[in-house]
Order: structure tokens, then C-alpha cells, then sequence
């Protein structure tokens, strides 16, 4: 169930990034691509295409992109945490449980999460996982912000948007050439004979300000989506540690 659900979050993130990459340059460059196919009508190269939607477009289809991954966060949150409370559960009962419980824990988990934001879900896992994820759950509930925003405020901020008024963050990846960082805009770096390739992390954070609209451009659409792949596997390791420490470790 977690391995589907985690693939779910991983698949999400990688064609969303795809998604805003096109989207970003509407350039229709890979002929075979299905987004890319589906983007063509809102290029530059349609002319029946109003300006208008054109300029607009970049900018809805990164807010679509991100409104699909948290909507695999979802589902992916309330079985990690229905995962948690089986595992405690067979603890204490030295691993005996029978099928009517089983049933009843999985049904108070769905009927919690639908009372509670998937921030608050992530409270629930906080408790007892890993020190290591506070970085990833920072992450998170900045996009859980946004997501408020464009579901209650249609992307407006107001004053009830306090994180995004005080910034939100999250992480990149930066290819390095010679050590040195490749410039966003190669968007397919080229190496000479005898170059390294190198890579480093880097924190990127946004902020707006009262009554503007929040908006994203498809670079920064593949930095989250690379941030949230990450974040999944970061809450897959931690749960499957907490696991190993109630179970115990398998026999020799």
C-alpha cells in the first residue's frame, strides 16, 4: 500500500516538473512527448491562440502542476499515518491483531484526515519520526500555505496568509560544470572532454506581499516538485526506521 502510494508521490512530482517545463517555454521541442502535445495548442506557434491565454498559461498550468502533487500528498499522508497506528497497535499487542480492528484503525485514519489539513496530518507523524525532517516539513507546510491560498483566496493574498507573507522555502539542486554553477537558462548543459560534473544543494524561499497574486514559474515548479520527491523518501526512510525500532530488527 505505501510502496503504491510513495510511487504515486514520486510519479506526481517527476511530470509535474514536466509539465511546468514545457509549460515554462512553450516551445513544442519534443515532437513524441505527450505534454508536449498537449501544450502545443497554447504555443507561440498556434496562431489561433489569444495573447492573452498565452500569458496566462505558464502560470495556471505551474499552479495545476502543483495542486496534482499535493494531491498525492494527500493519500500518501493518511497511510502513513493509518501504517503508524497498525504498527503501534500490533505492538502492543505482541503482534497479534485481529482483522475488526485492523479495519476500525484504517477507518478512524480516513475519517481523520478528511477533518484535518494535510499539515495537521503531518503533525501526527512528527511526533516520532526523525529529527532529520523538520528541514522537509518546513517545506511543506509553505506549499500547504499556497495551497490554501489558491483553494479559499484564488491565489490572492490576504492577511490570513501569514506564511506567505513571511516567505515559504524550499530546495534545488545546482549542477555544477568545472565547479562552477550552470545558468538556469542552459536548459541542456553541454560538457567538454575533460570537464566534471558536480552537483550541489541550495535553499530557495518566496515571499509576497498583502493583495498580490501568488504565482510560480516553471523553474520554480521543477525546484518543488524535486523538493517533494525528496521529502517522500525522507518520510519512507524515517517511517521505515520507527518500524525497525517497534518490530525489532529480523532474526539471524
Amino acid at each position: 500500500m505505501i510502496g503504491e502510494s510513495y510511487g504515486r508521490v514520486a510519479g506526481a512530482s517527476e511530470y509535474a516538473a514536466l509539465l511546468a517545463r514545457h509549460a515554462d517555454s512553450l516551445d513544442g521541442t519534443l515532437k513524441d512527448d505527450p505534454p508536449t502535445r498537449f501544450l502545443f495548442a497554447f504555443s507561440t506557434k498556434n496562431p489561433d491562440m489569444p495573447r492573452l491565454a498565452k500569458d496566462q498559461f505558464c502560470v495556471e498550468m505551474c499552479r495545476y502542476a502543483l495542486l496534482i502533487m499535493l494531491a498525492h500528498w494527500e493519500r500518501y499522508l493518511v497511510e502513513l499515518n493509518a501504517l503508524r497506528r497498525v504498527a503501534l497497535a500490533v505492538t502492543d499487542r505482541r503482534g497479534l491483531m485481529k482483522s475488526e480492528e485492523f479495519l476500525a484503525i484504517m477507518a478512524t485514519a480516513q475519517t481523520d484526515a478528511r477533518h484535518r489539513s494535510l499539515d495537521g496530518q503531518l503533525q501526527d507523524l512528527e511526533r516520532s519520526l526523525d529529527e532529520n525532517i523538520a528541514a522537509g516539513t518546513r517545506w511543506f507546510r509553505g506549499l500547504c500555505a499556497v495551497r490554501r491560498c489558491f483553494t479559499h483566496r484564488a491565489g490572492i493574498v490576504s492577511e490570513k496568509d501569514t506564511d506567505l507573507i513571511e516567505g515559504i522555502a524550499w530546495r534545488r539542486m545546482v549542477l555544477l560544470r568545472d565547479g562552477e554553477p550552470i545558468p538556469d537558462a542552459e536548459r541542456n548543459p553541454k560538457f567538454d572532454a575533460g570537464q566534471t560534473l558536480g552537483f550541489q544543494f541550495e535553499d530557495r524561499s518566496k515571499s509576497w506581499v498583502k493583495g498580490s497574486h501568488v504565482v510560480f514559474t516553471g523553474l520554480e515548479i521543477q525546484e518543488i516538485a524535486f523538493t517533494l520527491w525528496a521529502f517522500a523518501g525522507m518520510l519512507h526512510d524515517s517511517l521505515h526506521a520507527e518500524f525497525v525500532r517497534l518490530i525489532g530488527p529480523p532474526a539471524s
